[in-house]
């Protein structure tokens, strides 16, 4: 820090950009407030959700199946880590299109960014829900009651959420992101409200994780409203440009899978084909039916020259 002083003395100097002075901009301050003050309020109604529902399972089941709701979020945290990558390289391009003025780049880009995410998810999700008894049993050995089932149902949970967490990167490049948290922050109130009574009143844990299925499925229409009204984009667009592909790769992609996990003995043959054949499945399908054309000629593109480059080297 020494070494650039002299460099900070000239800045200041000579550039008058970069000297140091007060300003105040109330119509900027209030701005940035509000979206301070809105997002602190969906970070808050997001934690009191998590943590609350998991308060509630341990008080009525006590600390066994909260161990296994634990693991359920562990397994889905470390499949997120390979999705994050990719949706962290979208939401800048995002923002920088809608300040450009380009809203059809913008729009190309939350579509596209949402099949795409969801195609990487499929591929990791599939064999896991498939074999989850025999990861979770290779895992831990004697794994408590209802892990499989929370875990199976955590990664169906978010890979509903993809269809709404590209579309919010749109809505939060606007700038006006009260109807989005005031929303969903009530979602995520409901949601505890919901399995608060539900499981006091007799019905299995694994509700806990199907109220959340429901509220994913609500946030995915509220996300329908809101990009209407601030990104012009409707419903009905968005079924036909990215739900009708993935579900059609989903349910074709998962046919000869569920053939070999019906009829295969449980074991590591199993395991190993299921596995092989489920990310083979689902990676041709997302390229072939998933994909429109352009999309699939400009990963094909990418991948071949990635490989060029990696033999260059």
């Amino acid at each position: 820090a020494l070494f650039k002083m002299p460099h900070r003395i000239y800045a200041m100097r000579h550039f008058e950009e970069c000297r140091i002075r007060w300003y105040w901009d109330k119509k900027k301050f209030f701005e940035m407030f509000s979206y301070a003050g809105w997002n602190f309020l969906g970070k808050t109604s997001g934690t009191f959700s998590g943590q609350g529902v998991s308060m509630v399972v341990n008080v009525v089941f006590g600390p066994a199946v909260n161990a296994a709701r634990h693991l359920a979020w562990t397994v889905n945290h470390a499949v997120q880590i390979f999705v994050n990558n990719f949706t962290m390289a979208i939401n800048p391009q995002v923002t920088q299109s809608y300040a450009a003025g380009d809203h059809d780049y913008m729009k190309r880009l939350l579509f596209s960014g949402t099949k795409f995410t969801y195609f990487i998810m499929w591929m990791i999700v599939l064999p896991l829900i498939l074999e989850t008894d025999f990861v979770v049993t290779l895992w831990l050995g004697n794994p408590p009651e209802h892990t499989v089932n929370f875990i199976r149902l955590m990664l169906v949970l978010n890979t509903i959420n993809i269809y709404h967490v590209i579309l919010a990167m749109g809505i939060r490049a606007t700038g006006k992101i009260m109807w989005y948290q005031l929303l969903f922050s009530s979602l995520e109130f409901l949601l505890f409200g919901a399995v608060y009574v539900m499981l006091h009143n007799g019905f299995a844990p694994e509700w806990s994780f199907i109220c959340g299925i429901f509220c994913a499925a609500l946030k995915v229409v509220v996300m329908w409203f809101l990009s209407r009204r601030q990104l012009a984009i409707s419903g009905k667009e968005f079924i036909l440009a990215v739900m009708v592909p993935t579900l059609l790769t989903s349910a074709i992609s998962m046919g000869i899978p569920l053939v070999l996990r019906f009829n295969l003995p449980d074991g590591w043959l199993r395991f190993i084909l299921v596995l092989f054949v489920s990310v083979t499945s689902a990676g041709l399908c997302s390229l072939y039916i998933g994909c429109t054309k352009p999309e699939r000629e400009h990963l094909i593109s990418l991948v071949l020259s990635k490989i060029k480059g990696e033999q260059g080297r």
